[in-house]
């Protein structure tokens, strides 16, 4: 069954034919995780509450209609929500082996490969510590 979450993100990404969609990736989870971690679950969830009831019955194109609309009326929840919906989609395992196999996009972290990193000294922040001690020490 399909949520009201899993049709806005289908209704949000087209990707092509050949490609994962929202519901091959179960990202809706993970899509509320990363809303509720950054603190915007509520404020999403209260922008999505105005859909229609039948919106996971709609056409892609009435859907669409209906996103618009809540786009036009809050730009800036609308861009919160579309910014956090597209990291979680180009994150998955799965459309970033789409983009490997397409583009040639390498789907691996950005660090260097073949190089190690040494474990960070924590004595090297003794000096910001203590300027920051200094000046905010409770009074």
């Amino acid at each position: 069954m399909t949520t009201k979450i899993e049709a806005v993100l289908d209704a949000l990404f087209q990707p092509p034919p050949d490609w994962p969609t929202i519901g091959d990736l179960n990202l809706a989870a993970l899509f509320d995780a990363e809303l509720n971690e950054v603190g915007a679950l509520a404020g999403t969830h209260d922008l999505l509450a105005v859909l229609p009831e039948a919106f996971i019955g709609q056409s892609r194109e009435e859907r669409e209609g209906a996103l618009r609309k809540i786009e036009e009326e809050n730009p800036l929840g609308f861009a919160t929500m579309l910014a956090h919906a597209s990291n979680v989609y180009y994150s998955a395992p799965g459309v970033l082996q789409k983009l490997e196999q397409t583009h040639g996009y390498p789907a691996r972290p950005p660090l260097y490969v073949g190089y190690e990193l040494s474990a960070f000294d924590d004595n090297l922040l003794e000096p910001q510590k203590k300027t920051a001690n200094t000046l905010f020490r409770e009074v």
